[in-house]
């Protein structure tokens, strides 16, 4: 009889381990979703650096780009419409085949505009440009020299944190013909 009676304990203690207990359940429930939001929470924050990045990126080449096309245009001209000592938001100049090109700031975006022709964005929409500053420093009879200044800047609703704002400021000298 013996016997008999350990095999029912040993069978009873078998038939008590086949599943989890709901202490274990829970607990590999919360730890299943510690380890979800910690994903998530990895996720949003390398989403929200990239898009960062992105931004940064964009506004530091679109200032380059912007500030080479003026001062290209600057070196070729044959004069500028912008008298010694004068600051302006626009200038514009006159090229070697006698045609003008002017340079504006409208609607927070830079603009080329040659002659009559639509004027041409030199900045998306994606960028404010918050200032532009055109500042004759020449020297009495002595080629044009033109300081610009202009701040480009990401609008609030792309970037939840502080805007990321960038100022240039370049420097041309019309060469003498």
């Amino acid at each position: 009889m013996i016997v008999k009676n350990e095999t029912k304990v040993l069978k009873t203690r078998e038939h008590q381990q086949c599943g989890f207990t709901l202490l274990e359940l829970l607990l590999y429930v919360s730890l299943a979703s510690v380890t979800v939001i910690i994903f998530f929470s990895m996720h949003a924050l390398v989403t929200q650096s990239r898009e960062k990045s992105y931004h940064m990126v964009e506004i530091n080449e679109q200032g380059l780009q912007v500030a080479q096309r003026i001062t290209q245009v600057l070196r070729n001209a044959v004069s500028v419409d912008l008298p010694q000592g004068a600051t302006d938001d626009e200038i514009t100049v006159i090229d070697p085949d006698n045609g003008t090109i002017r340079f504006f700031i409208d609607s927070g975006q830079v603009w080329e505009q040659a002659g009559s022709d639509d004027p041409v964005a030199l900045t998306d929409n994606k960028i404010e440009t918050a200032s532009l500053e055109f500042s004759n420093v020449s020297l009495p009879n002595a080629a044009a020299s033109i300081n610009i200044e202009f701040n480009l800047t990401t609008p609030e609703v792309i970037m939840n944190e502080a805007q990321y704002t960038q100022d240039f400021q370049v420097a041309a000298s019309l060469r003498e013909y």
